[in-house]
């Protein structure tokens, strides 16, 4: 796997990187000692440690579309890394780089992206909340879901809750008036 990451490098084409560090991170996050027992968290930081700079280099490459066709990829390798910042017991080592790519997914700061949850989960366990209020101080308007087929399912379910919210009002309403007249 080392060679392919240092074949596909985040300059020539980060998306294919992005595909790479999510596979090695997957690797990491099972990997196994000689013995066939998993390795330990002081096994696994320094692996974690280099996936970081390699992701920094990435993040910084990807392009500003507006689609962000690579946006699904990137949310799922801060998933990774949140998974094992976690596991290896230093979730702080995770929060910049998890903050540079909530800076350049969103696509307005009234924007909410599962990479804001995935920062939101490493400050709580880091129990490092101060430095990540400037992203959850304000009121989200928009949600911006990983790919079109869960932006489709999460449309979907913000209507259907909405529904059920207009739904459960009018039945309180209705008890309501049948209180007053009876």
């Amino acid at each position: 796997m080392q060679e392919f990451l240092a074949v596909a490098t985040a300059e020539a084409n980060p998306q294919v990187h992005l595909w790479l560090l999510q596979a090695r991170m997957s690797q990491i996050r099972s990997a196994k000692d000689k013995k066939g027992e998993s390795l330990t968290a002081e096994a696994k930081a320094p692996l974690v440690q280099e996936m970081l700079k390699s992701l920094d280099k990435t993040i910084r490459q990807l392009p500003a579309d507006r689609e962000n066709r690579w946006y699904h990829r990137l949310a799922e390798v801060c998933a990774y890394l949140a998974d094992l910042c976690i596991q290896i017991k230093r979730p702080i080592m995770g929060l910049s780089w998890l903050r540079k790519a909530v800076a350049k997914v969103q696509s307005h700061p009234q924007e909410f992206t599962s990479v804001h949850a995935q920062l939101a989960r490493l400050s709580f366990a880091a129990k490092c909340y101060q430095h990540n209020m400037r992203y959850f101080d304000k009121e989200f308007i928009d949600i911006k879901c990983a790919n079109t087929t869960k932006r489709q399912d999460c449309q979907q379910k913000l209507d259907e809750e909405k529904e059920a919210e207009q739904n459960k009002d009018k039945r309180v309403d209705k008890k309501r008036d049948g209180k007053k007249t009876g």
